[in-house]
């Protein structure tokens, strides 16, 4: 069976997508695990962005990793320094080595606990750097709904940016977004420049021992809230 050229990924969360810029934790706003986007999430449900195989569901249930058709691996990540937590407010509704399609409920988790008592409920979707697959295109900074186009992934020897790539931005799409097309005429993606990082006070790094839980495979509502509850971003 032939390889797909290209794969699509859909919102698994309800709420805002963003840059992986915004993500208070250096791991993932400078692409060491993988490029992508996050989600600010306004709903405690995650799900498939697409057909895959769970390959990774720590006993913490904070995080999930997808083996796709693509061979890439997409890792979600609710929430930043979540393992903290020990698995506390979340629960999982497949297990690893379990087949799941686009749309299928993962996890659920505790908004409001995670608002209150991890470092930011912002939830990063990786394609993670070392499984052969860049991001082409993204949606960022609008509010998307579960199962909305996300991202167009494809393997890297086909044209991806290549490790720490950002990919083309997209304006938000109208009607079908499942069918969108980002060529047809008035739907181009727009290239943009990175954003600058100058003057940014250290972002955090992750709890001890989270790194060995994803097994290198790969404010509480907006930005202004999170810098609000972290000293380390004031002024």
């Amino acid at each position: 069976m032939k390889r797909p050229d290209t794969l699509t990924l859909l919102a698994p969360l309800a709420g805002w997508s963003a840059s992986l810029d915004e993500a208070p934790d250096e791991v993932f706003a400078a692409r060491l695990m993988g490029d992508g986007v996050a989600i600010d999430p306004t709903a405690g449900t995650l799900h498939a962005p697409c057909d895959g195989e769970i390959v990774l569901l720590p006993a913490t249930r904070h995080a999930v990793t997808l083996r796709t058709v693509l061979g890439c691996e997409i890792l979600v990540h609710v929430g930043i320094d979540t393992v903290a937590l020990g698995g506390e407010g979340f629960e999982a509704h497949v297990q690893e080595g379990a087949q799941v399609r686009a749309g299928d409920r993962l996890l659920s988790f505790d908004l409001d606990l995670l608002a209150r008592r991890a470092k930011s409920v912002l939830t990063p979707i990786i394609v993670t750097a070392d499984s052969g697959c860049d991001v082409r295109r993204r949606s960022l900074d609008r509010e998307v709904a579960v199962g909305e186009w996300l991202m167009e992934v494809v393997p890297r020897a086909t044209g991806g940016h290549g490790h720490g790539g950002r990919g083309d931005r997209v304006p938000a799409p109208r009607g079908d977004l499942r069918a969108w097309n980002p060529r047809a005429p008035g739907g181009g993606p727009r290239r943009v420049a990175p954003q600058p990082r100058g003057g940014r006070a250290p972002r955090g790094t992750w709890a001890a021992g989270e790194r060995a839980q994803h097994g290198g495979t790969h404010g509480a509502r907006r930005a202004a809230r999170r810098e609000d509850r972290d000293p380390r971003h004031r002024t």
